[in-house]
C-alpha cells in the first residue's frame, strides 16, 4: 500500500508540473472564456479557496519519517494530573507544573543500546496537548525514542525527579508515521520546583 505522505508528495510534484503546462497553454484562452469565469463570481472564488486549502494540506514536505505519540501525567501515588499538566493550587495532591513533553531520538545500529543518550534531534510539544506528531524529518532506519518532561522556561528536570518509560526502538521509514503509543509521565513537586 502506498503511504499517504508519498502520494501527497507525488501529487505536489504533479500539481507543479500542471501549473507550468497551464501557463504554457493559457495564451489560448479567449476573452469569452475569461468572461465566463468572471460571471460565476463568488462560486469561482469559493472553489478556488477550497482547492487551495486541499492543496496546502496535501503538500507535506517529506525528508524522512515522522513519529506520533500521546501521553498522560500522574503523580507518584497514581493520581491523574489535570488536563493542562498542572495540579490545581487548591488541591491536596502533590503540585505538578509541566510546560512540555520533549520527544528525543537517536540513530542506533542493530543490537546497540544507545549508551550515550545524547539525542540526534528532538521535538517539544505543549504538555497540555496530550499528543503530538513530528514533521517528516526523522532519518529512516533504526531510531531510539524517549521522552522527557520540560519545566517552565524549557528547563529539563533533574534525573530521578520523574519517571518515564524506557527508550523505545522503532524502524523509521521514509514518508511513514511511526506510532509510539500512549506514554506515562510520573512527576511531582520535585520535578519542576516552584521558583
Amino acid at each position: 500500500m502506498v503511504n499517504f505522505a508519498l502520494r501527497a508528495a507525488r501529487a505536489c510534484r504533479k500539481a507543479s508540473h500542471g501549473d507550468r503546462a497551464h501557463k504554457e497553454h493559457s495564451h489560448g484562452m479567449t476573452r469569452q472564456t475569461h468572461q465566463m469565469f468572471a460571471a460565476r463570481g463568488t462560486i469561482s472564488l469559493a472553489l478556488l479557496a477550497m482547492l487551495q486549502a486541499v492543496t496546502s494540506v496535501a503538500c507535506v514536505e517529506v525528508n524522512g519519517g515522522a513519529a506520533e505519540l500521546s501521553w498522560s501525567v500522574r503523580t507518584f501515588d497514581g493520581a491523574r494530573v489535570e488536563e493542562d499538566c498542572h495540579t490545581d493550587a487548591d488541591s491536596d495532591e502533590p503540585k505538578v507544573h509541566l510546560e512540555g513533553i520533549r520527544l528525543a531520538w537517536k540513530a542506533v545500529a542493530d543490537g546497540e543500546d544507545g549508551a550515550s543518550m545524547e539525542p540526534d534531534d528532538w521535538k517539544q510539544f505543549p504538555c497540555a496537548d496530550g499528543r503530538g506528531i513530528t514533521e517528516f524529518s526523522i532519518p529512516p532506519g533504526q531510531q531510539m525514542f524517549w521522552i522527557v518532561p520540560v519545566c517552565d522556561g524549557a528547563i529539563l528536570p533533574a534525573a530521578g525527579s520523574f519517571q518515564v518509560p524506557p527508550p523505545i526502538v522503532r524502524t523509521v521509514r521514509e514518508g511513514t508515521v511511526t506510532t509510539l503509543d500512549a506514554l506515562l509521565v510520573v512527576a511531582d513537586e520535585s520535578t519542576c520546583p516552584a521558583p
